[in-house]
């Protein structure tokens, strides 16, 4: 079985881990902090609007 490792509990880094659990990978997810989502995610800095696209 493969085994890969996340670094960054962010919402890009778990839900690549989520995704990469999904299909049969052991994932081993890292983060600096005491919970997940308290550096860029938390202040919106990595922010997904597919409603609110620029040209």
């Amino acid at each position: 079985m493969k085994t890969i490792a996340v670094i960054g509990g962010g919402i890009t880094g778990v839900t690549t881990a989520y995704a990469l659990a999904q299909h049969g990978i052991a994932v081993t997810l890292m983060e600096r902090h005491r919970y997940a989502g308290m550096e860029t995610s938390f202040a919106n800095g990595d922010q997904l609007s597919a409603s609110n696209a620029e040209g």
